[in-house]
């Protein structure tokens, strides 16, 4: 009897331990977002450095595919239109922006630019993965673009 009580103990421990599994989300062809869970419906996004979120969901209907998602999903997704929502002064830094980019108006990116005086660099969250560099260049150029005119 000791041993089955011992034994629940642990597979209970276990059970609790072990946080829901994380998937990979891919949007099309043009790119993946890893470790995204879905705890009881309820669906929640990767935070980078356990606090940011820097990757967001803005349409419905990608959020409702997304909750249905268990496992690695793929939503068909084949053009992508981008669209600045917000650039931003960093309150630490002078030369560290923070641009807002919407892809189709369905998911939110936050990207970290740095503005030196003879060049922009943009700093894509960790958990975004890009399938297509074509794609990837092309918000870099449409982010430095933006920036410069701030």
């Amino acid at each position: 009897m000791f041993w089955y009580r011992r034994a629940l103990a642990v597979i209970i421990i276990c059970i609790v331990a072990f946080p829901a599994c994380a998937f990979t989300f891919s949007y099309g062809s043009l790119f993946d977002v890893k470790d995204v869970k879905n705890e009881d419906g309820v669906l929640q996004m990767p935070l980078t450095r356990k606090k940011y979120s820097n990757v967001k969901i803005l349409s419905k209907d990608l959020y409702d595919f997304l909750q249905k998602c268990n496992s690695s999903c793929i939503y068909q997704a084949d053009s992508a239109e981008l669209q600045i929502e917000e650039i931003r002064p960093a309150k630490t830094n002078e030369q560290l922006f923070i641009a807002d980019v919407s892809i189709n108006e369905e998911i939110l990116l936050t990207l970290l630019v740095f503005k030196n005086q003879k060049s922009v660099s943009v700093k894509f969250p960790e958990v975004f993965v890009f399938k297509d560099k074509k794609f990837k260049e092309r918000i870099r150029k449409y982010v430095v673009e933006a920036t410069e005119k701030v």
